[in-house]
């Protein structure tokens, strides 16, 4: 949204990543009972996170040290500059990373994620929800009745408060239920003003006095933030002093 008014490099969306100053940004691999989300990105904030990464690729034997040791947090700028050639890169998304993904199913990624503290997540597919343990164990799926089809799975509800339950989910109306009382309701009429009125343009910003506290962190929360103060909001910040921040 911001690009082009800051004349930077536009960013295209393509088939799981984004293409940016020409370089194609994979963000989902294969691996081998489906797909993981992958950051593989780099700079102050998730160079680190790229650094265990390829510490753990290095290990399994899918890359040499010189590989491992790449500067991943200045590596987006040694790219733009030239100090890395893209076909290096291109090497290591497309030989590197894709060989060893292809080596781990969902289950194994995902462990290694929460070990190791790296950017990666399986893609899940609607069986995988469904079987999830966790959405198992909070009794997040109800059972509703669907008349003479019997019952159904769905998702329930999103929190669980003690003090005031949330509703359990009705069953859907039968076919032609509400008929009778949807055509017994009065008949509405458009009302269509007359005379001259004026009208008042305000020319202030469309999100003028409202006040947004953003405690984010990354890419995610401050980019919104700083989209809504430019629509006019009120946007207070508050850093970490222990956090790397995102502005």
């Amino acid at each position: 949204m911001l690009t082009s008014p800051l004349e930077a490099s536009l960013t295209k969306r393509i088939a799981g990543g984004v293409f940016y100053g020409g370089i194609d940004v994979k963000l989902m691999w294969p691996c081998a009972d489906g797909h993981a989300s992958v950051t593989f990105l780099f700079g102050a904030a998730i160079g680190p996170f790229t650094r265990r990464l390829m510490e753990w690729v290095y290990e399994e034997g899918f890359c040499d040290a010189a590989t491992r040791d790449k500067d991943w947090v200045e590596y987006t700028m040694m790219l733009l500059d030239g100090r890395e050639p893209l076909s290096e890169y291109e090497r290591i998304r497309d030989q590197v990373l894709t060989g060893f993904f292809a080596s781990k199913t969902k289950a194994e990624l995902l462990d290694a994620a929460v070990k190791r503290r790296v950017l990666v997540a399986p893609v899940a597919t609607t069986a995988d929800v469904l079987a999830n343990p966790q959405l198992a164990a909070r009794g997040y799926w109800e059972t509703v009745e669907m008349g003479a089809a019997g019952g159904a799975t769905f998702p329930g509800a999103m929190a669980k408060p003690v003090a005031m339950p949330l509703e359990p989910l009705p069953g859907p109306p039968a076919l032609g239920e509400h008929t009778e009382q949807e055509c017994a309701r009065p008949g509405r009429r458009p009302v269509v003003g007359g005379g001259t009125t004026s009208t008042v343009v305000s020319t202030a910003p469309a999100l003028a006095g409202l006040k947004v506290l953003g405690l984010m962190w990354v890419m995610a929360g401050p980019a919104p933030s700083r989209v809504l103060a430019d629509y006019g909001a009120d946007v207070i910040r508050v850093e970490s002093t222990t956090t790397p921040g995102c502005s």
